[in-house]
């Protein structure tokens, strides 16, 4: 899985102040670490949310796709992965695995604005989705802890 398919990259101007990257200056460390895992807790609880949305509307699938559209180049497997099965077999696991190993966060997300561009077309009301999905951006990005 490639996670800068999805994620923002690490550079100068990406690297900014955030709850997850700087959590709580002058705080103590056992006060950071507590704030970290709430956080964290957040983030895990918004991907279930996102989980169970997709489901609700009937994107959520029982069988992955071929191992090899999930190893494609393009930002977001534009070119094998519709927007439901990126989110379902690359961002969610891949963000799971990064909160379940403690692992650095990116520091800021923006995925509702593809979610809105890429499931607009949709026969059914995918707003709840999009509204989950920006809810994660917002905790990621410490635009509402």
């Amino acid at each position: 899985m490639l996670i800068q398919t999805c994620l923002p990259s690490q550079n100068v101007y990406a690297l900014r102040e955030n709850p997850i990257v700087y959590a709580n200056r002058g705080l103590d460390r056992r006060t950071r670490i507590v704030a970290m895992k709430k956080i964290r807790d957040k983030l895990a609880d918004s991907l279930d949310c996102i989980q169970s949305e997709l489901q609700k509307v009937d994107l959520w699938e029982d069988t992955a796709p071929p191992p090899q559209h999930l190893q494609s180049s393009e930002p977001f497997c534009v070119d094998t992965l519709d927007f439901s099965q990126w989110l379902q077999w690359v961002f969610i696991p891949k963000m799971r695995d990064l909160l379940a190993h403690q692992a650095p966060l990116p520091p800021a997300s923006s995925i509702h604005i593809l979610a809105q561009e890429a499931l607009q077309d949709m026969d059914q009301d995918m707003s709840a989705l999009v509204a989950e999905i920006r809810q994660f951006d917002h905790l990621l990005s410490g635009k509402n802890t």
